[in-house]
């Protein structure tokens, strides 16, 4: 057993061997009753302890009173190549997963389908809901990743929640607190009455829902904003006290989906997540969102976690931002990451990113002169148009730096590949291909290797490829993933095995007259809207950016 304790109360909890949530503190009471929701993040412990959207629908489900523990991915899953057969355990109780009559993922990122797959054969549940039974318990997801596409898994999950939680926590929780084994038939047709929720055997497949009405994905005007509802040292962000300072971002960048599912930008009041911090004694501070600085009292908020003698951590910055990199430096901050994106202007235009190369010195002089220590920069390759020219520019970019700042500061370059996302302008395009990729990587290596001081990491282009396909599939991705969940194959060997070739399926051009298979998630953001950015990004030109309340160009604000 452990005991933690939190104003004083004593929490205590069941540890079991390897178990990497026994030095946690929580910082709430899990609700009283039988384990009911099994929430599960199909990845690493490190990765869901610093998912403040996991962990608030975690803390979400106890207030609503359906006891709800958290599963992840054990370390000896992630480093193999088969599937873990053992049934996975609770983090909270140390329960099994077959015990708990719901199951929820966590599903933020493509790539993890696979994995929370492994989770339903791990646990002996069929992963087809077709074929599960009044035995078997409702599965079902929620999470930025399948809110943008259900079509991957909608033979595999019984429902799915679109958008934000926190519109339809109530309801929602009030029907699954029904769910103990009757008529699954009955029990969906109640959820599909709630907004927001897709539930495939009564709405019908993606494929068929396309042609009609959408189901709008669910926005909190004013939510509730997420802060952390327990303390560990082994998150990404260190025993820091994590605070959500928004949702949405007013960039409008061709290539985010997170800047066009969330859309209007919506900030924090502040109020309860700072006496939730000084209530948790906790020293160090993680600020997130995606435009984490541009909440309109940031710098206050700064200034006023240094005079509590705190440390801060902060999400990636904007260029142009208004942070105030001298305050950074006093709460212990020494490394920021600036996102230029791109190398050359011309295709930071065609993303919609207005800057150019003297402005991102400038920001990272601006920077070093406060006290940041290091530098990371963040960009992308494949994108749509983009040359072997315009790829190196990221290298001219970063000899510019180089020369401006002198060789005494640290310079991390840091590249991924592009992957186009539904309900984006790039929605259409095709995947660059991996073996492109591979060789914008090699001519950067090349390149980057001559400059002293700089160190240069790239993401997977195979991994990348997955995404690009699971992203953009229809229902028929369903068994490609249970195979390569089954077998322990990669997606693309499992793919080959049912005759689809993935390099042609994510290299394919798609025609804006196709019925595509995410278009009844109704996002609010008019689909005009998107082929006009588009056609300005093959222009050269730079698109709007968000005024919230005060234009009605991409459609969210007049669809009230």
């Amino acid at each position: 057993m452990v005991e933690v304790k939190f104003n004083g109360k004593s929490m205590v909890r069941k540890s079991f061997r390897g178990d990497p949530a026994a030095s946690e503190r929580r910082l709430f009471q899990l609700a009283a009753g039988k384990p009911c929701v099994a929430l599960v993040f199909p990845n690493d412990y490190s990765l869901a302890v610093s998912n403040l959207g996991y962990l608030w629908a975690w803390r979400m489900f106890n207030e609503h009173g359906l006891r709800c523990e958290r599963f992840v991915v054990p370390s000896r899953q992630r480093s193999g190549t088969k599937a873990d057969r053992s049934i996975p355990r609770s983090l909270d109780s140390g329960e099994r997963l077959n015990r708990f009559p719901l199951i929820a993922f966590s599903l933020c990122y493509e790539n993890d389908y696979v994995r929370a797959l492994r989770f339903l054969l791990a646990a002996g549940i069929p992963p087809l809901s077709r074929k599960r039974t009044r035995a078997d318990p409702i599965v079902f997801a929620g999470g930025i990743a399948i809110t943008a596409n259900p079509a991957p898994l909608a033979e595999v999950l019984d429902f799915v929640v679109l958008g934000e939680l926190e519109p339809i926590a109530g309801r929602l929780c009030e029907a699954l607190e029904m769910w103990r084994g009757q008529n699954r038939t009955g029990f969906l047709r109640s959820l599909a009455e709630i907004e927001g929720v897709y539930v495939p055997r009564i709405h019908g497949t993606p494929e068929e829902m396309s042609g009609r009405a959408g189901i709008e994905v669910q926005k909190h005007r004013q939510p509730r904003f997420a802060y952390s509802p327990l303390l560990t040292d082994r998150g990404e962000f260190g025993n820091a006290f994590l605070i959500e300072l928004g949702r949405g971002c007013p960039s409008l960048c061709r290539f985010c989906l997170i800047g066009h599912v969330s859309l209007p930008p919506r900030y924090a009041d502040l109020t309860g997540a700072l006496d939730a911090l000084e209530a948790s004694g906790a020293s160090r501070v993680g600020l997130l969102a995606s435009d984490v600085a541009g909440h309109p009292g940031f710098n206050r908020l700064l200034a006023e976690l240094v005079d509590r003698g705190l440390e801060v951590s902060v999400s990636s910055l904007r260029m142009g931002t208004k942070a105030d990199y001298r305050l950074l430096a006093e709460a212990g901050l020494k490394q920021i990451t600036l996102a230029p994106e791109c190398g050359s202007v011309r295709i930071r235009t065609l993303v919609n990113k207005r800057c150019g190369d003297d402005e991102v010195i400038d920001e990272m002089e601006r920077a070093l002169d406060a006290g940041i220590e290091r530098i990371k920069l963040y960009f992308m390759v494949g994108l749509p148009t983009e040359s072997s020219e315009d790829a190196l520019r990221i290298a001219t970019l970063v000899e510019k730096a180089r020369g401006a700042l002198g060789k005494r500061h640290r310079l991390l370059v840091s590249v991924a590949p592009f992957v186009p996302k539904p309900h984006t302008p790039f929605e259409l395009v095709p995947f660059a291909g991996e073996r492109a990729i591979k060789e914008r990587f090699n001519l950067l290596r090349s390149r980057l290797a001559r400059i002293p001081n700089v160190e240069f990491e790239i993401a997977s282009a195979r991994e990348a490829k997955y995404q690009a396909y699971i992203s953009r599939a229809g229902s028929e991705a369903a068994r490609i993933l249970i195979a390569s969940a089954q077998t322990g194959k990669n997606i693309e060997h499992a793919a080959r095995d049912l005759g689809v070739d993935l390099d042609e399926a994510v290299g394919r051009d798609r025609s804006p007259d196709e019925l595509l298979p995410w278009k009844f998630v109704d996002t609010k953001v008019k689909h005009e809207f998107l082929v006009d950015q588009y056609h300005l990004a093959l222009d050269g030109k730079a698109g709007p950016k968000c005024r919230v309340g005060r234009c009605t160009v991409c459609g969210v604000c007049g669809s009230d």
